[in-house]
């Protein structure tokens, strides 16, 4: 079972309002190095003027949820993964520590018609209004505990690879993993990177990710 609650998350996100965001964060105090890093990896969705962040503690909107699990999974795993799925129609339905998500983003309902959502870099970690948010579903995330609600299998990830080179094929074999273009696209797909073509831009993502020990296996 989650050993991670509902309440426990919904009383974190409001802790944690006026955080700043940055595009790839998760809850880490921003170094330039990091910032080059992220700028490198994810291009213009890291602002230029991120960089005056450097020094503070940031996130984005999936990093606020993995903050507190201490499990970095994107916005798209988190809906793939979780344990039950409702059409935003039925928010009356949602309890506190439920996720809004639409395509791309992923915000904690707190209850009352609101949510707790990192923005964007013009913003932060904010209190909206969940009419507002343009969310589609709701999501009982797997790794929180709702009760009596059952978890869904915990997501796994490779072993924090320490390959000093460039090639995820090369990464991949040296914790003997496969590493055929086949396996690479479930990979792929399992860390929210959709029809993957094995592009430079994608490999580098994947081999980050390896390198963290944050890769989920598929």
């Amino acid at each position: 079972m989650a050993n991670k609650t509902a309440s426990g998350l919904v009383s974190f996100v409001k802790a944690k309002l006026g955080t700043p965001y940055v595009y790839g964060a998760k809850g880490e105090k921003l170094t330039l190095e990091k910032y080059n890093t992220l700028k490198k990896l994810y291009g213009s969705l890291v602002w230029a003027s991120d960089k005056n962040k450097v020094g503070k503690t940031c996130t984005d909107c999936s990093g606020l949820i993995s903050w507190y699990t201490g499990k970095v999974v994107n916005s798209t795993t988190y809906k793939n993964t979780a344990t039950k799925v409702l059409t935003i129609s039925k928010l009356s339905q949602a309890v506190p520590g439920c996720a809004l998500w639409r395509q791309g983003h992923i915000g904690v309902y707190i209850g009352d018609g609101y949510c707790i959502e990192a923005k964007g870099s013009a913003y932060g970690v904010v209190k909206t209004k969940a009419s507002q948010g343009g969310w589609t579903h709701i999501l009982w995330l797997c790794d929180i505990g709702y009760g009596k609600t059952e978890a869904a299998p915990k997501v796994t990830y490779f072993p924090k690879c320490t390959y000093k080179g460039y090639s995820i094929v090369d990464a991949l074999k040296s914790i003997k993993a496969q590493s055929s273009f086949t396996y690479r696209t479930k990979i792929a797909k399992a860390n929210g990177i959709k029809a993957y073509l094995g592009t430079a831009s994608q490999n580098s993502k994947l081999l980050f990710l390896l390198k963290e020990g944050k890769l989920i296996k598929p």
